[in-house]
């Protein structure tokens, strides 16, 4: 059964956005000082943020300098140097699923890469119509996840035993029900708590009731 989950608490991306920065600017140690202020961090997960892609080389492979890049953040930490708290220790980076059964390698490139911290991919499909909507830069309209070539990209996914990170607008969260009830061995994660375009009770409740109804679907 495909695992639908929106985690709560301090997101993935923030932690991974954090780490980029403090490590570009060689302040690994203040990172863990601030996630160690009040907190007991065993370790973090990086959430791709589309930072240290190779300058060439195929489009579809320039993505895993970014997994490259953190990877030898995680190093870094895993000396144990800059405290008990482990940077890094999961991470989840970028392909394009949309490339369909082409983009195994590119999976398998990440993976090489993360030094078995590789755990999965996050694919923007967030996508709104109304001009003021700020779209993910690979999304190319509202229902990327129904093509066959981004499912058929997923089932690559799934075969390696990672993850997809699914990032949609609330309008799109019966898409990603939908994805996930065609591909039941697929690990589905729906961040931003489901994308709300706005800040209204209705769409909460709207989000509620797409998700918690393939929840008790398949409770």
């Amino acid at each position: 059964m495909a695992q639908l989950r929106c985690p709560g608490g301090l997101r993935p991306g923030q932690v991974g956005l954090l780490v980029l920065r403090r490590v570009i600017m060689g302040d690994i140690a203040v990172l863990l000082a601030d996630l160690g202020s009040g907190h007991a961090m065993a370790a973090t997960v990086f959430l791709e943020c589309h930072a240290m892609y190779r300058a060439g080389g195929p489009a579809a492979m320039r993505p895993v300098g970014e997994t490259e890049f953190v990877a030898g953040i995680a190093a870094m930490s895993d000396s144990g140097r800059y405290g008990a708290t482990r940077v890094a220790a999961g991470i989840v980076g970028f392909a394009d699923l949309a490339l369909g059964d082409r983009v195994e390698p590119v999976l398998e490139a990440h993976v090489r890469a993360g030094g078995g911290r590789f755990r999965g991919v996050r694919h923007s499909a967030a996508w709104d119509a109304t001009p003021i909507i700020g779209n993910s830069a690979v999304a190319t309209g509202p229902h990327d996840m129904r093509r066959p070539e981004f499912r058929a990209g997923l089932a690559r996914l799934t075969a390696l035993g990672l993850s997809l990170d699914a990032w949609v607008f609330h309008p799109q969260l019966a898409d990603a029900v939908e994805l996930a009830r065609a591909c039941p061995s697929a690990n589905i994660i729906v961040g931003h708590c489901g994308g709300p375009l706005f800040v209204l009770s209705a769409v909460i409740i709207v989000g509620t009731n797409v998700l918690s109804g393939y929840v008790i679907e398949n409770s």
